[in-house]
């Protein structure tokens, strides 16, 4: 059995998604399979305009194109310095609730 081409993604009901054709349209339930969401993610990211998205007939369509640019958009880049270390942060007086209810009383 040979492996599916890098474009193309087989979908849970047998079909294959290409990618290669930009103006490809993929069906909501596709859009979230490939990004590993669920439709209802999909239709919030489209709803608030993170994800182009087209409706023909009253149903959505997602552009390969704009799925694509989406996933692009959505990248989180790195931190500015990797390298620098966390600050630490200094330990709590262990006296701290006596002192501020003025126990005089030596550390135990």
């Amino acid at each position: 059995m040979s492996e599916s081409p890098r474009h193309e993604h087989d979908t849970k009901g047998g079909d294959v998604i290409s990618l290669d054709d930009p103006n490809y349209l993929l069906k909501v339930s596709e859009v979230a399979a490939l990004a590993r969401l669920s439709t209802a993610a999909v239709y919030r990211a489209v709803r608030a305009g993170e994800l182009h998205a087209i409706r023909l007939r009253g149903r959505v369509r997602v552009r390969v194109e704009d799925f694509q640019h989406w996933l692009d958009e959505s990248e989180v880049p790195p931190p500015d310095d990797a390298r620098t270390p966390a600050r630490r942060r200094a330990l709590p007086d262990v006296r701290g609730l006596r002192i501020l209810l003025g126990d005089q009383r030596s550390d135990p």
